[in-house]
């Protein structure tokens, strides 16, 4: 189910934990990479993505010191987490399209401010 960013907005941070913990809209692995939103993190270097230098970028902007998802899946931060996984709707959304999953999307490079 994709919830509205005003759903997530409502939700307390148990809720959105437990959105993270099922692999739920906006904490799905993408299919390019296989990496949910937060472990696109710098510091989650076993899940190093190659795909998305960008939201690696702004991942680990939002908390550079990450220790735990749970420090990023916050209340507080629903609305970025919200914006970059509208962001890359593209790439989650390339199995329905038939598309092959290995292919970068082309406003991943450069696009995104930091």
């Amino acid at each position: 189910m994709r919830h509205t960013l005003e759903q997530l907005k409502a939700m307390t941070d148990k809720e959105l934990w437990g959105l993270w913990t099922a692999a739920q809209f906006p904490f799905e692995n993408n299919p390019i990479c296989g990496n949910c939103l937060t472990a696109h993190h710098s510091r989650y270097s076993q899940h190093d993505c190659i795909h998305h230098p960008v939201l690696t970028e702004r991942i680990t902007a939002i908390n550079p010191e990450f220790f735990s998802p749970w420090e990023i899946v916050r209340h507080e931060n629903i609305e970025e987490l919200y914006a970059l996984r509208m962001f890359y709707a593209d790439s989650y959304d390339i199995k329905e399209k038939g598309e092959s999953p290995w292919a970068t999307p082309a406003t991943e490079v450069g696009t995104a401010k930091t």
